[in-house]
Parts: structure tokens; C-alpha cells; sequence
């Protein structure tokens, strides 16, 4: 989610969006006789719920509810860390392939370009212009060959950094959104909630699309006898990324 004008007040604006419009609610404090008030509302004119007021303290009561409820058990967390690492498992033997696929690729290029320069030679001028741009091609291309095989890639011990924060976040997610600061809290709702939340007026969040893990929680905790098996959910990348059920 792209987030709007930092506000320590707000933590939510800028990833819940209002349900009768899809689009994001905004915040303020609204003065009343002797004291301000903190609220969230939607400010589309057009919309059924404009002008609709939320109080801060509801949703922040809601959401907090929300991530309690994805606080997995010690046996959920192990069965996501191995996910994890099995992923990252595959990336490393996918990108091998990868390496070999492209040292291929750029040999095959440098010798078209070498077959380009030599018929360079004798070719007339309209053939020239041809042959220019074609070795322009190649060489935008080798450029972006060379970039994906001698860019930096993520380490081992990146990977093990990344878990552990990975981790961490995971197994208490509401923990770590009361202790965190603004960015701590904003870092949290991209790695849970890969897309906005919608919340209804006077009633509560609809069922939000979390990330991976919390997906994987969720299918895990659904089993009456605890097990789960892991086919048909959706690999994660290796960077940790996230991915959305379309449902």
C-alpha cells in the first residue's frame, strides 16, 4: 500500500480504505467544547459512507484484534520457517540455472555483435543504419544481462537476517505494532496486509488478504486435528515477499 501524509496520530491512514467506495479514508481531530477528538472518516463526496465519522480508539481497538488473531502457535511457526527455507532453497538452485541460462545468452551476443561489426564493413549505408541498430539492441540487452548476473545478490546470511526478522514480526505481530514507532508500525501492515483493508461503518474490517505465513496460520488453525497440508498454497519468493489470494 502507498501511504499519504505522516501522521503518528493516524497509523492507519493510508492502508484502510472505506468499504462503500474503495477509497482511502482520511483522519482528523475534531474539536469539540473543551477537548479534541481523534477519528477516521471518508471524505468522498460521493460515497454513502462521506463524512461518516470512526473513532480512533474503535479501530485501532479492531485492528488490534485483527492481529491478535493472527498470533500463530509454536508448531504454526516452525511449519512457516520451513516454508520459508524451503524457498529460499529453491531460489538458490533456480537461480543456477538462471546464471548458466545467461553466460550463455552473452556469449551468443558477443558474437553477434562481432559478425555485425565485420559485415559493417562492406555493407552500403542504407545496410549500415540496420546493422547499427540491431548491435544497439544486443548491447542494451547484454548491459541487461550483466546487471541480473553481476548485481549483488542476497546472501546467505541476508536470508538469515531476513527470517529472523521474519520470524520475529510473525510470532507476535499485535507485540510489535504497540512497542513500534510510526515506521515500525507501517513496516509491519506491508510484510501482514499486502493490500489495503476495507472497514465497514459502525461494524469492523472485512476479512482483510494477509501475506503468506498468516495465510498459512490461518488454513493451519482451521484443521479440527491441527494438521494441514501445505499443496496448493502459493511458494513464496525468497525475498519474502508477499502474494494475495484473489478471493
Amino acid at each position: 500500500p502507498k501511504y499519504g501524509k505522516r501522521n503518528d496520530d493516524f497509523p492507519l491512514r493510508g492502508i484502510v480504505e472505506c468499504a462503500g467506495c474503495n477509497k482511502l479514508m482520511t483522519s482528523c481531530w475534531s474539536g469539540g467544547r473543551h477537548n479534541k477528538y481523534p477519528y477516521y472518516y471518508c471524505a468522498n463526496p460521493s460515497c454513502v459512507f462521506r463524512s461518516k465519522i470512526v473513532k480512533r480508539e474503535l479501530m485501532h481497538t479492531q485492528f488490534e484484534a485483527l492481529l491478535e488473531s493472527l498470533t500463530p502457535s509454536p508448531q504454526v511457526l516452525e511449519l512457516i520457517k520451513a516454508i520459508m527455507q524451503d524457498a529460499w532453497n529453491t531460489h538458490i538452485s533456480e537461480r543456477g540455472s538462471l546464471e548458466n541460462k545467461w553466460q550463455k545468452e552473452l556469449a551468443s551476443i558477443g558474437n553477434d555483435i562481432d559478425n555485425y561489426v565485420k559485415d559493417l564493413k562492406k555493407a552500403p549505408d542504407k545496410v549500415k543504419d540496420l546493422l547499427y541498430t540491431e548491435i544497439t539492441k544486443l548491447q542494451d540487452r547484454k548491459t541487461e544481462i550483466e546487471a541480473k548476473l553481476y548485481g549483488k545478490p542476497i546472501s546467505a546470511i541476508s536470508f538469515e537476517h531476513a527470517l529472523g526478522e521474519a520470524m520475529h514480526l510473525i510470532s507476535n505481530p499485535l507485540h510489535m505494532w504497540q512497542i513500534g514507532d510510526l515506521d515500525r508500525k507501517r513496516l509491519l501492515q506491508k510484510m501482514v496486509f499486502p493490500k489495503r483493508l476495507s472497514y465497514v461503518h459502525k461494524n469492523d474490517f472485512r476479512k482483510p488478504c494477509t501475506a503468506l505465513p498468516f495465510r498459512v496460520l490461518e488454513a493451519f488453525s482451521n484443521e479440527k486435528d491441527g494438521l494441514v497440508e501445505v499443496n496448493g498454497i502459493e511458494p513464496m519468493t525468497f525475498c519474502l515477499q508477499s502474494r494475495c489470494s484473489t478471493n
